[in-house]
C-alpha cells in the first residue's frame, strides 16, 4: 500500500508506492519495504540540521524550506513568491540607532536597533554576540 505524504497544512506533497522513493523534494522519501532506506534516511536527517548548506539553492524546495547559502552565510526561507526570501540580508533592516530604546524592549544594555516595519518587529544585535534576534512589539 503507497504512502501518502501530507505537509503542515494538509497537502499531499506525494504519493510513495510500495519498494520506491520519490525525489520530488529536497529530501529523499522512502516508500514500505525499501531495504536499503538507510543512507537515504540518515542524508535527510543531514541535510535537515545544515538547512541544505550549499552555494547554490536546492533544486526542488517546497513552502518554508530552510537554505543556508555557504557562498554568502546567509539563510533564506522558501515563500510564497516561489522563490528564496533572505533572512538576515543587511537590505531587510533599517537600522536605527537608539541604545536606550533597544535596553528597554530587548533588555540589553548595548546594542544597535533595526526595526522591520512590514511584520512589526524589533531585530536588536547585542554587542556580545553576531546573531540577530526578534522581539514582537
Amino acid at each position: 500500500m503507497s504512502y501518502i505524504i501530507n505537509n503542515s497544512r494538509g497537502n499531499i506533497v506525494a504519493v510513495i508506492p510500495d519498494g520506491s522513493v520519490n525525489t520530488s523534494t529536497s529530501l529523499t522519501l522512502i516508500g514500505q519495504g525499501v531495504t536499503s532506506y538507510g543512507t537515504d534516511q540518515n542524508e535527510n536527517l543531514v541535510y535537515l540540521l545544515e538547512n541544505f548548506a550549499s552555494p547554490t539553492a536546492p533544486s526542488t524546495p517546497i513552502l518554508g524550506q530552510l537554505w543556508y547559502n555557504s557562498s554568502t552565510d546567509e539563510i533564506s526561507a522558501y515563500s510564497t513568491a516561489n522563490t528564496f526570501v533572505g533572512l538576515t540580508t543587511a537590505s531587510f533592516f533599517a537600522p536605527v540607532h537608539n541604545s536606550q530604546y533597544c535596553k528597554h524592549l530587548c533588555g540589553l544594555d548595548h546594542c544597535e536597533l533595526c526595526t522591520g516595519a512590514k511584520n512589526q518587529s524589533c531585530f536588536y544585535w547585542s554587542a556580545h554576540s553576531t546573531y540577530c534576534c526578534r522581539r514582537y512589539i
